[in-house]
């Protein structure tokens, strides 16, 4: 139950952090400029 009351004290902290560490993360990689996709970055099996 100690669970249940820390999410319920800090859900606010939570979804602030999700909100910007999404755009942040989106614009570090365009800053980067690397590519679209994971696959174009693992070389290829033949």
């Amino acid at each position: 139950m100690q669970f249940f009351f820390h999410v319920k004290n800090n859900w606010k902290s939570g979804l602030t952090v999700a909100l910007v560490s999404i755009p942040l993360s989106i614009s570090s990689a365009i800053a980067a400029k690397s590519p679209p996709f994971l696959k174009r970055l693992v070389p290829r099996r033949v």
